[in-house]
């Protein structure tokens, strides 16, 4: 009766029945179906997500980071820009806000 249950699943005896108890990422009577992460949408920001047994990794795009690339990466630390100038944090890159008087540059 071991094999009733697939992907590593367990067969409990219930009298004239049985009922399977499925590993981690599996699901269905017979624990023959692979749960899928990805479908839950879980990955942000155009990321890509990788469906994998009893998890998933999201592939970020440049300028993200987390394990749903929910993070912008702060491109203003260390402070990159000079003379006084005022870092403004975008995605993958940044601008500086210079003091009057001075000639104001995109960075990145």
């Amino acid at each position: 009766m071991g094999d009733l249950c697939k992907n590593g699943g367990t067969c409990e005896n219930r009298g004239n029945s049985h009922h399977c108890i499925c590993a981690h990422g599996y699901e269905g009577s017979y624990c023959q179906h692979e749960i899928n992460e990805c479908s839950s949408q879980p990955c942000q920001n155009g990321a890509t997500c990788n469906d994998l047994i009893g998890q998933y990794s999201c592939d970020c795009p440049r300028g993200f980071q987390g394990m749903n690339c929910e993070f912008n990466i702060n491109d203003c630390e260390p402070d990159p820009c000079q003379n006084g100038g005022i870092c403004h944090d975008l995605v993958d890159s940044y601008v500086c806000s210079c003091p009057h008087g001075t000639l104001e540059l995109f960075v990145k």
